[in-house]
């Protein structure tokens, strides 16, 4: 007795909506894990991203941080500190000091490098900065560990994540039996995860500005937030739109295509 005809399908059918669900599912961590490498382990992109706030009016307030030097000296002093940073994560010798239990980075460095830019820049008066000797903390020393193993995953997954993403999506194109619906399906839900991801930024910083300590400004520290994620907000626009416009087609092929038969 020969199988059912259909029941190969079915199997086919199910894979394919499991393959096409698990990479709308992996979209939006796939764009938060590109974007996060980009803030987290480049610099450049880093401080490309933090610049516009030298010009933000809840950053800039009076005469000296309101001029063209403050700009140079914000992205001299991103530099540094993003830098600074990296190198901790990383683990470089001398980057951190462990000190009980915390972890801290020299602020020294940068400290001498606006001084530095001061003078250069013909703001004599800064050459009475004294060297500092001072750490900012970072995290506890119990959590080094945790917390540089994540950055590896990052530093080493973060840009491989969109491929794998869409790695799964085409597989389930390809084991799927009715292509144009399961691509318009596939379309629809990679737009539908963009915008799922668009509501939890929005939630994120709702609940970062009610968190704010007193001593913080919430219109500053909102301006901070929308543009460390300009980028990924963009992107995810990007993606929704790409998304629902493959969706929409697919779909309307597929309309055609039964009205022609």
């Amino acid at each position: 007795m020969e199988p059912h005809p259909t029941s190969s399908s079915t199997v086919r059918r199910v894979v394919a909506i499991v393959l096409i669900s698990i990479g709308c599912l992996l979209a939006p961590v796939a764009v938060v894990g590109a974007w996060a490498r980009t803030q987290v382990t480049d610099t450049d992109g880093y401080v490309e991203a933090v610049a516009p706030l030298a010009a933000d009016a809840g950053v800039r307030n009076g005469e000296f941080v309101g001029s063209d030097l403050f700009q140079t000296l914000w992205s001299r002093a991103n530099r540094i500190a993003h830098d600074q940073l990296v190198a901790a994560l990383r683990g470089a010798d001398g980057a951190v000091r462990v000190d009980d239990d915390t972890v801290s980075i020299e602020i020294g460095p940068f400290v001498a490098a606006v001084r530095d830019n001061l003078v250069s820049s013909g703001f004599s008066a800064a050459q009475r900065i004294p060297d500092v000797q001072q750490n900012f903390v970072l995290f506890s020393a119990e959590e080094v560990q945790r917390i540089q193993g994540g950055y590896r995953l990052l530093d080493r997954y973060g840009a491989v994540l969109p491929f794998a993403a869409a790695g799964v999506i085409v597989l389930g194109l390809y084991v799927a039996t009715a292509r144009r619906r399961t691509l318009a399906g596939a379309g629809f839900g990679i737009a539908l995860s963009m915008v799922l991801l668009a509501v939890v930024l929005a939630i994120g910083r709702s609940v970062y500005l009610d968190h704010l300590p007193a001593t913080l400004n919430a219109a500053t520290a909102g301006a901070v937030f929308d543009v460390l994620v300009r980028s990924l907000r963009t992107t995810l626009r990007i993606v929704f739109a790409i998304g629902l416009a493959i969706g929409a087609a697919a779909f309307i092929a597929g309309r055609v295509s039964v009205t022609d038969v």
